[in-house]
């Protein structure tokens, strides 16, 4: 059904402005713009553009040039831009760009880090590879894999802290591969205390990665471990060493004979590494290397552990024998707590321990969840030395104990077991949820099994055929295999990953089960909440992990190796307090956000007009009808107000049905696409031109993969833009509903409708030569590009519906064929706040690189200068049929690449920068060379700052907004700094490294950092500062926006899965950036 929503009309008159720093200008004579064009827009040279596009009535339009240019705003930036270059560009000798000094910029202060000097005093450590398995007589249990195997199929999977996997079976023994902490204790009785353990400095001479690589200052290990495996069983003749061990469960042990190999296989002199990294040369080259140049690259012998390179850890990559050198010293350091039974290892050198559990049960769940806290640290070279960064750490893990007690508390508390069966019949959806991936094992068999989440018959009632062609059920199966008398054999089994059927009062959960993956929405919410810590929480949790979990770098395993702590705290270093920039919000008004990293409104800066649209509601129209006029009415008051384009005139409103739950995602995206051509039909007939823009009210109570196939269908295939409102917090539903919505939600939703229609909220004052004099007046192109992987799997809702299950197992079966979303953006204007989106579908092998990278930037500099294409997929489209002239183009490209590690940079210097060089010659012809700036972004690093006065403290208790940070913990030759621009909301800052691999810009740290730090202030959804680049953000925005047009990619036929590593397709992509805002 569609409608009209009649709006009061306006009063005449200019509108009130939040308050901000006037210009001061001064015009020659008033009077229209030149050219007769209406005030507004990118220097009014178009209608509707700039700071609202509306005069007052009975007032002259104001001159052109103070919408282009604020006229003091060139001597403001004189007086706060310092050494803005350039600089002639130098390389190391690896390629990467060279640090032209450090930055003088702003204000100097000084800064706590979470880093901790190291004295590293061992010379040469031996590796061994090791090879451990559990030998027995028959394999343990196990009957068939059918769907009504009683414990069903493998040996079963091991958790976190080790146990055995399957192995092959010789000679009627199976043998399981042994890891973690049950090697770890095998090691332990063969070699003599361990890590952690031991009385002696042989005993603790050696550290073990898990898997089968260990470490030792000992070249002969292999013989002390023989003689005590002489006496334990001795050797075996074949090279391998037999040991007898009893079972202890407290260690991870299963008991039996093991068997060991133990073989040295190199040596590694990490002092000699350490060393050669931290003299490396000195710039030798002062211009770009030519494509055909070698970059210089070692060949160590690296450990074996994957290892996570910390922050600020120097240019090589991870096979460097540097890194292989802080790999080892990482185990070292964690020696103490890796072998602790109460630590859980989460990934990334972080662990958590139940002695360090949050009492308050914060994460509730259908079965118990359990918030552990700990820490996560990593040893790093840097300008200072090597060091070991500590942080905190926390995860949740499953609760651990009888299956059947978790479930009672659960669903029957106080109730009978047979209560329980209706009971889980009647939650098989909740169920499912919380035991999908669960770990568990059986009373009777030292075998796991991960479940399914599905419930199947009872025992009583599951029969299957013994391999002799019987028929048996479970509960008869389990009373003659293992004597194990069933006491509840009414209830359901629950079935494992291959469908075989366990009996519930049989199971335990399995402990040290990392359960963060499997979080709903409201669970991660809360988890957020809870676990993030204030700046002086976080560093006392992280002195107090220094003092306890690591003090094992004074113990002995650490002085065996000759490591020890050459400060007892935190580190200070030098710091740079950068001046906020000055932001154009309004036709005549600029702000000033200093170092606060927000400021208050003052009007949008570019203001698209709004022709056409139209309202699509999901609600009911008898209840919403009146708090959807209250709503638009409040929009229409905060767009005015911010000086944006207002509401259509009588917006018409389409009224459609929520899809019907269990809808196939075919079914539902089909849907939302005959809604959205209804609305973008109803606007086009009102006002006689496409859409702009339809506003979407969602369902009350949700409406599965509604929202996704909304923006499918929006950007895939109408080419329209989509503003999605919660209809609970736009106050059309709820008990608020005659209230309306609140004036921040109105003005927060004004601000996503002007970014939707192409406009901004602020831009860097004046002209592009007054805040970045570095260029001159060449023209700026900045690029940004990040990567997203598993289509659907945060969407899946963990089983809570048929049609999110079936959108994950979409996204598991794209994920195992490599499927990965790649989405580059760029600016198109002088100032860089309007960027277009080019989005790909790719197989890299995990390599992390955007493969179309070439085609997608061609298309990019096709669009600089050029308004938003109005068709479906015109940036698609684009193809190049002839070089387009240089002056058209932009001079000078900088991208922001996110989402590489530092084993990736040569990678993407190989690749894409010499891809988006070859974009620059299909483009421009083979004439066109603009000097390129490369720029990686890491988010996901080890490195904290702290302030160190009340004076430099921001109000949220992290460094103030604008420090950045490029001596002491960055790299002692590499172009890198670390920079925070944003204001804290929530918890500790982490503010992101900037780390250049080519420069022929010839950037100074000082224009680069102030540069990163301007641009950081002009997102258009919010008038905050983001913690990095607006490229970057929408990059990461659109590549998660590329799973939603995921059908775009053949997905029906499977011809993803088909293709080889280097195949890419480009997808239809948004007319710009603020379609994934």
């Amino acid at each position: 059904m569609q409608g009209n929503s009649q709006l009061p009309r306006r009063a005449a008159g200019r509108p009130s402005r939040v308050a901000a720093v006037p210009v001061v200008a001064r015009a020659s004579r008033p009077g229209p713009p030149v050219g007769g064009r209406s005030a507004g827009g990118r220097g009014g040279s178009q209608q509707g553009r700039g700071g609202g596009g509306r005069s007052s009535p009975g007032t002259s339009p104001l001159p052109r040039e103070l919408l282009t240019q604020l006229q003091y705003a060139p001597q403001w930036w004189t007086k706060v831009l310092t050494n803005v270059g350039p600089v002639q560009p130098s390389q190391l000798p690896n390629g990467r760009a060279a640090r032209p000094g450090h930055s003088r910029a702003g204000r100097p202060i000084e800064v706590l880090t979470n880093h901790v000097p190291l004295a590293v005093g061992v010379r040469v450590v031996h590796q061994y590879d090791v090879r451990i398995s559990r030998v027995s007589g028959s394999p343990d249990g196990a009957s068939s894999s059918s769907s009504s195997s009683a414990d069903a199929g493998s040996s079963g999977s091991s958790s976190s802290k080790g146990s055995g996997k399957g192995g092959a079976a010789r000679g009627g023994r199976k043998e399981a591969k042994v890891a973690g902490q049950e090697a770890h204790a095998v090691l332990a009785q063969l070699l003599g205390g361990g890590a952690g353990a031991g009385s002696s400095s042989s005993s603790s001479s050696w550290v073990f990665d898990g898997s089968q690589a260990l470490y030792s200052v000992d070249a002969d290990l292999r013989r002390r471990a023989a003689s005590v495996a002489s006496t334990s069983g001795g050797g075996d003749g074949e090279g391998q060493l037999a040991l007898q061990m009893a079972a202890a469960p407290a260690a991870g042990v299963v008991g039996g004979t093991y068997k060991v190999e133990l073989k040295l296989v190199g040596a590694l002199d990490v002092a000699e590494c350490l060393k050669e990294a931290a003299q490396l040369q000195q710039p030798a080259r002062q211009t770009p290397p030519a494509d055909d140049e070698d970059v210089d690259q070692a060949a160590p012998l690296p450990p074996t552990a994957t290892t996570t390179s910390p922050s600020g850890s120097g240019s090589g990559s991870s096979s460097s024998p540097r890194a292989a050198a802080l790999a080892v010293l990482d185990l070292v350091t964690r020696a103490g707590v890796a072998w602790d039974p109460a630590s859980v290892r989460t990934g990334g050198g972080a662990y958590v321990s139940y002695k360090q559990e949050d009492a308050s049960g914060p994460v509730k769940g259908l079965l118990p969840l359990k918030l552990l806290r700990g820490f996560r640290s990593a040893v790093a070279q840097v300008a200072a030395g090597t060091t070991l960064t500590v942080d905190a750490a926390s995860a949740v893990v499953a609760g651990d104990g009888p299956l059947l007690s978790q479930l009672q508390a659960s669903l029957a508390a106080g109730r009978s077991v047979s209560d329980l069966a209706s009971e889980l019949s009647r939650n098989a959806r909740r169920l499912e949820e919380a035991l999908v991936g669960l770990e568990v094992q059986p009373s009777y068999t030292a075998n796991r099994y991960k479940l399914s989440g599905k419930l199947g018959k009872s025992a009583r009632d599951i029969t299957f055929k013994l391999p002799e062609g019987r028929s048996v059920t479970v509960e008869a199966y389990l009373k003659e295999r293992y004597g194990v008398t069933l006491k509840y054999p009414g209830l359901p089994c629950v079935l494992d990953k291959k469908g075989g059927a366990l009996p519930i009062e049989l199971l335990s959960v399995v402990k040290y089960q990392k359960r963060m993956s499997r979080l709903d929405a409201r669970q991660k919410a809360d988890y957020i909440r809870t676990a993030a810590l204030r700046p002086q929480d976080r560093l006392k949790a992280m002195r107090e992990a220094l003092a306890k979990q690591l003090g094992s770098v004074k113990g002995q395993v650490a002085a065996a190796f000759g490591l020890q702590l050459r400060e007892p705290d935190f580190l200070k270093v030098p710091a740079q307090l950068l001046p906020g920039p000055l932001l154009q919000v309004a036709r005549q008004q600029a702000v000033e956000p200093g170092n606060k990293g927000e400021w208050a409104g003052g009007g949008v800066a570019v203001a698209p007009a709004w022709r056409s649209g139209a309202v699509l509601c999901y609600l009911d129209q008898g209840e919403a009808q009146g708090p959807l006029k209250k709503l638009l009415t409040s929009l229409d008051k905060a767009l005015t107000s911010a000086s944006a384009s207002p509401l259509p005139a009588d917006l018409p409103v389409v009224w459609a049905s929520a899809p019907k739950p269990g809808l196939s995602p075919d079914k539902v995206a089909a849907d939302a696409q005959f809604w959205l051509e209804r609305a973008a039909g109803a606007a086009e007939k009102k006002y006689g031109q496409r859409a702009q823009m339809v506003m979407v009210v969602l369902p009350a109570k949700g409406g599965p993969g509604l929202y996704e196939s909304i923006k499918a269908a929006g950007d895939g295939k109408l080419g329209l833009a989509t503003q999605c409102v919660n209809p609970a917090k736009a106050g059309l539903v709820g008990p608020k509903a005659a209230d309306g919505p609140s004036f921040s939600y109105a003005a927060q939703l004004a601000l996503g409708v002007n970014a939707k229609l192409g406009g901004a909220t602020t831009r860097p004052a004046g002209r592009p030569k007054d805040w970045l004099p570095l260029l001159g007046d060449r023209r700026l192109m900045v690029l940004g590009a990040d990567l997203s992987r598993g289509a659907a799997v945060e969407l899946s809702g963990r089983g809570a519906d048929p049609q999110l299950a079936a959108a994950a197992a979409e996204s598991e079966a794209q994920v195992s064929g490599g499927v990965e979303y790649a989405a580059v953006v760029g600016s198109a204007d002088s100032h860089a706040v309007d960027y277009r989106v080019q989005l790909s579908a790719q197989v890299t092998g995990n390599r992390d690189i955007v493969v179309g990278m070439r085609e997608s930037v061609a298309r990019l500099l096709l669009q600089y200068g050029r308004p938003p294409g109005a068709a479906p997929g015109a940036a698609a489209a684009a193809t190049v049929t002839a070089p387009r002239p240089a002056s058209e183009l932009p001079e000078v490209l900088l991208m922001y690449r996110d989402g590489l590690s530092e084993s990736q940079f040569d990678m993407a210097l190989a690749v894409e920068y010499e891809a988006i060089k070859q974009a620059c010659v299909d483009v421009g012809g083979p004439g066109y060379r603009p000097p390129i700036t490369f720029v990686v972004v890491q988010k996901s690093h080890n490195t904290r700052f702290f302030p160190i006065s009340s004076e430099l403290t921001h109000k949220s208790g992290n460094v103030l907004p604008g420090t950045a940070v490029d001596r002491g913990v960055t790299d002692p030759v590499a172009f890198d700094f670390f920079l925070n621009s944003h204001a804290g909301i929530q918890g500790t800052n982490r503010a992101p490294r900037y780390t250049v691999l080519v420069d022929e810009v010839g950037f100074t740290a000082e224009a680069l950092q102030q540069l990163t730090h301007t641009l950081c202030h002009t997102y258009p959804a919010c008038t905050r500062a983001l913690s990095h680049p607006p490229p970057v953000r929408y990059a990461d925005r659109a590549a998660d926006r590329a799973r939603t047009l995921r059908y775009a990619s053949s997905r029906a036929s499977g011809k993803q899965q088909a293709r080889g590593a280097g195949w890419y397709e480009l997808l239809p992509s948004p007319a710009h950036a603020g379609h994934v805002v």
